[in-house]
């Protein structure tokens, strides 16, 4: 009996360790569940991050597009400007050099013509000069000869006499 008392002890015994072992199996495929369920909770987590990035970076990626194509128009309307700018700046340079050619041959024609009517006023005063001493010879010539005419016309009464 004892060998059958022991053998059952030995079957309770293992049962029980059976039971242990099996309901720690258990315990331990629960925990390893849950472990499961946190790290597919984690990776879900983790690709709904995944997914907030890509499309912030998407976002910020047409942002930089946008910018880059905006800031490429800004800089080929600065560029038009800049080259209107320039041609007009050219136009304007050109048309100020025409207009001092302009004035300078005006200036010349004036300086020409200054340069005639002075010469013309000085002919002028010589032959006014010329006619008053000719006037002046003349008055004076009549002059003497009537002075002349006098002296004689009062030397011949006296001759007379």
């Amino acid at each position: 009996m004892r060998g059958v008392a022991s053998s059952s002890a030995a079957a309770l015994l293992s049962a029980s360790a059976s039971e242990a072992a099996r309901a720690k199996a258990v315990e331990d495929a629960a925990a390893a569940r849950a472990a499961l369920a946190a790290a597919r909770g984690d990776a879900a987590g983790a690709r709904a991050q995944l997914r907030e990035v890509e499309a912030a970076l998407m976002q910020r990626q047409g942002l930089q597009r946008s910018a880059l194509a905006a800031l490429e128009t800004v800089v080929a309307e600065v560029t038009e400007r800049a080259e209107a700018a320039q041609q007009e700046a050219h136009r304007t340079a050109r048309a100020a050099v025409h207009e001092a050619c302009e004035a300078q041959a005006r200036v010349a024609v004036l300086q020409v013509e200054t340069e005639v009517a002075v010469r013309r006023a000085e002919a002028a005063e010589a032959q006014l000069l010329a006619v008053r001493e000719a006037a002046e010879g003349g008055a004076q010539a009549e002059g003497s000869r009537e002075a002349e005419g006098g002296r004689n016309a009062t030397a011949a009464p006296v001759m007379k006499t």
